[in-house]
């Protein structure tokens, strides 16, 4: 499980991947100072956790890239979590089918709740697409023989 942290804040970032790696020491959590920087980054990630407002590219200027790229690749829906100090966006992340809006501070149970729920949709995700590709290669392999 792919999970991206973005955050122009270093603090927070800190913050968000401590919370992360309480739930799960293993994580495979990449950090990004910028959206920019993660829009550059190789592959796809299953969670990502986005500020709203960042320097450059703001996390729903990328949010709104990666819908588009995964709607254009046909590749599945990662899961988004802004977290940023503003609920004035919290309607605008409806426009990119966030999973959830958490405010700072972080309350550490709120996070925990919310990375758990995450945690079980994209792993439900996962075994999903395996089992489509498991029955895709099954159908193919009755009619090539």
């Amino acid at each position: 499980m792919r999970i991206a942290v973005c955050d122009d804040d270093k603090a927070t970032r800190e913050h968000i991947v401590s919370l992360i790696k309480e739930q799960d020491s293993n994580a495979d959590i990449t950090v990004f100072a910028d959206g920019e920087e993660m829009l550059k980054a190789d592959g796809n990630f299953d969670i990502s956790f986005l500020d709203v407002e960042m320097k450059e590219v703001s996390g729903l200027d990328a949010a709104k890239r990666i819908r588009q790229e995964q709607e254009e690749t046909g590749t599945s829906k990662s899961i988004i979590i802004f977290v940023t100090g503003y609920d004035k966006y919290v309607y605008d992340a409806f426009d990119v089918s966030a999973f959830h809006y958490l405010l700072k501070p972080l309350n550490k149970e709120k996070f925990a709740d919310v990375f758990g729920r995450a945690w079980k949709e994209a792993s439900a995700m996962q075994e999903q697409e395996g089992q489509y590709l498991f029955e895709k290669v099954q159908v193919c392999r009755r009619k090539c023989t």
